[in-house]
C-alpha cells in the first residue's frame, strides 16, 4: 500500500523538494526521485550539514525550498520519525520516505508516507541501497547510477549482491569486469562528501535528473576529481598512521582513534574491516573540517552478530546520540553521530554495547 501511495504522490504532487543523504546513494536516491516526479528541473535539493539531525537554519531553508512545490521528500537519511515529523510540520508538505536503513523508530503520522523495506534489518541483502528502493518502487532509474549506489553503500561487497549483478546486466556491462565503472561514478561522488563540499552534493541531482548517463557526467567532471585526489592522498596517510595506533579493547575488536582534514570515519571503518575480516573494527574519529565526531562500527565476519540492531540503536539514541546502521547480507555496520566533545563518551557507549553482543 504504501509503494502505491509513494508512487502516485511522487508523480501528482510535483515538484518535490527532496532532502538527501550527503553520499553516492544519497545522490543517486534524490536524482531518481525527481525523475519519478515527472518535473526533475523544477525540483530542489537539500542535504543537513554532514548531521543526522535538523537545526533551525536548515530547516527555515527547507520550508524556503518548499514555496512553490508541493511534496516534501526524504532519501537515504536514518533519521528517526520524530524528526521527519519535525521536517514535515515545518514545510507544511505531505512527506514521502524512500530509505533502506534499521529504523526502529519510524514515523507514525497519516502525513508522512514511509517506504523502508529493510527498517527491521535487511540480513539477505535484497535492499542494498535506498536507489535500489525508489526504483523499485517507481520503476524510474538509469541501471547503471543505481549500480553505483548499490557499490557505494557496500564497496566491494557488492560484486556479490544479485541487485548490484542485475542492474549491471541491465546496463550492458558484465558486472564482474566492468566494476570498476560504478565504482569510479561512487568514488568521485563520496570524494566531494568526504573533503565537506555539500555544495557541490546537492548541486548534482539537479544535474544528473536531466541527463540520459547520469554516470558519465559524474566521471567527466573535473572538480570531482580534483577532489577525489586530496580524499585519497589523506585517507591514505590515516591508514598508514592506523595501525600504529590500533587497540583491542575486547577480544575480537580493534579499536582505532584517529584524526584528519576531512570526513574519512565511514571509509577508515571499511578499508579497516575488509583487511581484518575476521574481526569487529571500530574507528572513532574527528574531522578538523566539519568538526564532526563519528564512531563506526563495521564487520565482514561471518556469523557476528547484527551490530546495528532495533535494541542497540533505541539505547544510544536514548544517550542524546545519532545512531544508525544497516545489516545487509556482508554490510554490518553501526554509525553513531557524537555531539561537539561527546566523542569518547559515544564511543564508551558504542564499546558497551558491543561487550553485550559478545557475550551472547
Amino acid at each position: 500500500m504504501s509503494w502505491s501511495r509513494a508512487r502516485e504522490l511522487l508523480s501528482r504532487l510535483s515538484p518535490p523538494v527532496i532532502v538527501m543523504h550527503w553520499d553516492m546513494d544519497g545522490v543517486a536516491s534524490a536524482t531518481l526521485a525527481a525523475q519519478a516526479s515527472g518535473k526533475p528541473g523544477e525540483a530542489a535539493f537539500a542535504s543537513p550539514n554532514f548531521r543526522y539531525a535538523f537545526d533551525k537554519p536548515f530547516l527555515d531553508r527547507v520550508r524556503g525550498l518548499a514555496r512553490g512545490r508541493k511534496l516534501l521528500v526524504v532519501v537515504d537519511l536514518a533519521i528517526p520519525g520524530g524528526s521527519v515529523k519535525l521536517l514535515q510540520r515545518y514545510t507544511a508538505r505531505p512527506a514521502v520516505v524512500l530509505d533502506h536503513h534499521v529504523q526502529p523508530e519510524p514515523p507514525d503520522d497519516p502525513a508522512i508516507t514511509y517506504v523502508n523495506p529493510a527498517a527491521r534489518g535487511d540480513p539477505a541483502g535484497n535492499w542494498p541501497s535506498a536507489a535500489h528502493v525508489i526504483a523499485s518502487v517507481t520503476g524510474v532509474g538509469d541501471p547503471l547510477l543505481v549500480a553505483a549506489s548499490i557499490v557505494g553503500d557496500l564497496g566491494p561487497a557488492a560484486r556479490a549482491n544479485r541487485w548490484y549483478q542485475n542492474y549491471m546486466v541491465k546496463a550492458g556491462l558484465d558486472p564482474a569486469r566492468d566494476y570498476h565503472i560504478p565504482e569510479a561514478c561512487a568514488s568521485l561522488v563520496d570524494s566531494a562528501s568526504t573533503m565537506g563540499r555539500l555544495d557541490v552534493i546537492e548541486a548534482l541531482p539537479a544535474r544528473l535528473s536531466l541527463e540520459e548517463e547520469p554516470c558519465m557526467l559524474i566521471l567527466e567532471d573535473g572538480l570531482l576529481h580534483s577532489l577525489k585526489a586530496q580524499a585519497e592522498a589523506e585517507l591514505e596517510q590515516l591508514l598508514d598512521m592506523a595501525e600504529e595506533a590500533v587497540e583491542e579493547p575486547i577480544p575480537g575488536v580493534l579499536l582505532y582513534r584517529l584524526e584528519g582534514g576531512g570526513r574519512h570515519a565511514s571509509k577508515l571503518a571499511r578499508r579497516l574491516a575488509l583487511k581484518h575480516s575476521d574481526k569487529i573494527v571500530v574507528v572513532a574519529y574527528k574531522s578538523k573540517a566539519t568538526g564532526e565526531e563519528r564512531v563506526y562500527a563495521r564487520t565482514y565476519k561471518r556469523g557476528a552478530p547484527l551490530l546495528a540492531s532495533r535494541a542497540v540503536v533505541s539505547r544510544l539514541r536514548s544517550l542524546g546520540l545519532s545512531a544508525g546502521g544497516k545489516s545487509q547480507g556482508p554490510n554490518n555496520v553501526l554509525a553513531v553521530e557524537a555531539p561537539p566533545g561527546r566523542l569518547e563518551e559515544a564511543l564508551e557507549a558504542v564499546l558497551e554495547e558491543l561487550r553485550g553482543l559478545l557475550a551472547r
